[in-house]
């Protein structure tokens, strides 16, 4: 049986072989071990940000990959677009449980892989790209119409109204707050503006949080270490 994937984590077993976790379409994340991936003269090789055709045998747990292959050029991220990366995968691992399908976010997991493995592309086409697969991780966790619907009396949002964020629960209208045309556009992945960006960039990091109680993400780490860095070199 083969399948499309890309490879979220790996790390050495044994004195040749890998541990690897997927990210695939009908499995969502899963676990295998890649035998003979760390020899001298290795017959797989598993790259990050590609995606590849993997076969498999085992119905346990824990699969044993049998082969693998890239369906499309390797995709090389560098620079900001490299941690970004890596701070998705991190999301995936962490996020995701195993064996749920997750067709939607597979999608956006390529869309996301293609737009940023493009040379010289812009910080703002960046921030769109992480937000938006930010708001299909949370769609996956089951947050689907708090963008669009007050919380408390079920009314659907106003363009012209204002609304203050209610915990993990939603919106709620009030005389301040988030814009509710900034709201709407957030619903339906409409970042256009600095401010729908940095409504966004609040909202999904409260919610993602609240799913990993105590966890530091090291990706994110990373980011702040070298933002200075990082940032200067996007336009």
């Amino acid at each position: 049986m083969s399948e499309w994937c890309y490879v979220l984590h790996q790390r050495p077993y044994r004195e040749h072989s890998v541990l690897a976790t997927l990210l695939t379409a009908t499995d969502g994340v899963c676990a295998v071990v890649a035998h003979g991936v760390r020899a001298p003269r290795p017959k797989m090789h598993l790259v990050e940000f590609t995606r590849l055709l993997y076969s498999w045998r085992g119905q346990r747990e824990l699969k044993t990959l049998i082969g693998v292959e890239p369906v499309e050029p390797l995709q090389t991220l560098q620079g900001l677009s490299l941690y970004l990366g890596l701070y998705l995968n991190e999301l995936c691992c962490v996020l995701l449980p195993e064996g749920l399908a997750v067709p939607r976010l597979f999608l956006g997991y390529f869309d996301a892989m293609q737009i940023m493995g493009q040379p010289d592309v812009s910080w703002q086409t960046l921030e769109q790209v992480l937000r938006c697969f930010e708001h299909q991780l949370l769609q996956q966790c089951s947050h689907e119409q708090f963008y669009a619907i007050e919380v408390d009396r079920g009314e659907p949002i106003l363009s012209d109204g204002y609304y203050q964020l209610c915990g993990e629960e939603g919106f709620i209208r009030a005389s301040s707050g988030y814009p509710g045309v900034s709201l709407l556009a957030l619903n339906e992945d409409r970042l256009e503006s600095a401010q729908e960006r940095q409504i966004a960039r609040q909202v999904f990091r409260l919610w993602l949080q609240a799913r990993l109680p105590g966890r530091v993400l090291k990706s994110r780490v990373m980011l702040q270490e070298l933002w200075p860095v990082l940032r200067g070199t996007h336009s």
